[in-house]
């Protein structure tokens, strides 16, 4: 039988980045915390315009592997998810509307789902 190998890159921070953040515009990620609790990355609540987009990274990596978007397709896991697609393709994911919200990331399934959670 052939050797077979294994690889995994340790993720060290889950962030999102985008055009919400009026003075950050795609510089910098807003890190997620984990709540054991709930088996679920958050972030704190974060202000959103309308037609503001933003992805999901890990690591703080534009690399297709850590980087997350599109959300388009509902969850029937996670109530009120969205899956998320990963890779280079991923499309940028838009608000749906004007508010504050809490992102929560549910990445103990396959594909990752995220829920708005809008305060």
């Amino acid at each position: 039988m052939n050797k077979k190998t294994v690889s995994r890159e340790v993720v060290t921070s889950v962030g999102i980045i985008g055009s919400f953040a009026a003075s950050n515009s795609w510089a910098n990620d807003v890190l997620f915390s984990y709540d054991a609790g709930n088996n679920v990355w958050q972030t704190e609540a974060l202000d959103f315009v309308d037609g503001d987009e933003f992805l999901i990274r890990f690591n703080a990596s534009w690399d297709g592997s850590n980087k997350y978007g599109d959300a388009t397709s509902k969850s029937s896991e996670v109530e009120g998810g969205y899956e998320l697609v990963q890779g280079s393709e991923a499309a940028n994911i838009k608000i749906p509307s004007a508010g504050t919200y809490v992102m929560k990331l549910y990445g103990n399934h396959t594909p990752f789902v995220l829920v708005m959670e809008k305060q």
